[in-house]
Order: structure tokens, then C-alpha cells, then sequence
């Protein structure tokens, strides 16, 4: 936890309960979701750009679907 929140990941709530509750900030959903994209579609990504050159189009559209993927995800979808 103290690693998760000196990075900026999380902070404390106010709670009158014993439990120290925490939520997770916006940096720490950022760092979240890259992990996951990172795990579902990093392979994939890796064969595409070895098999051919990346061209600034083909790096616009990889962004914008993981965009389009967290966006997903945020709203409950399946990403």
C-alpha cells in the first residue's frame, strides 16, 4: 500500500471506522489500465509492428482503439 500510494496511485479516506479505506486516483487508474492493455493486446501489438513498419497511421489507429477499449471499460463494457 505504501508503494501504491508514494506513486500517487491511491489515497486515503476519511472513515470513523477502524479500516483505513482508500480510492484509486486518476493516476492510478491510468497506471491500471496500461498494465491490463499492456497484458491483453501487448503480444499482439508486438507481431504487428515486427511484421511490418509502422506507419504514423497505423500508430494513430492502435492508439485510438485503446482508447476506445478503456473508454469501454469505464462505462462497464467489455473493452
Amino acid at each position: 500500500m505504501a508503494r501504491r500510494s508514494s506513486r500517487g496511485w491511491i489515497e486515503p479516506v476519511e472513515s470513523a471506522e477502524r479500516r483505513k479505506p482508500y480510492r484509486i486516483t486518476d493516476a492510478g487508474r491510468s497506471a491500471l489500465s496500461e498494465k491490463t492493455w499492456r497484458r491483453r493486446y501487448g503480444e499482439e501489438v508486438a507481431d504487428l509492428v515486427e511484421a511490418r513498419p509502422a506507419r504514423v497511421r497505423t500508430v494513430l489507429d492502435q492508439r485510438a482503439r485503446r482508447q476506445q477499449a478503456e473508454d469501454n471499460q469505464r462505462r462497464g463494457g467489455q473493452g
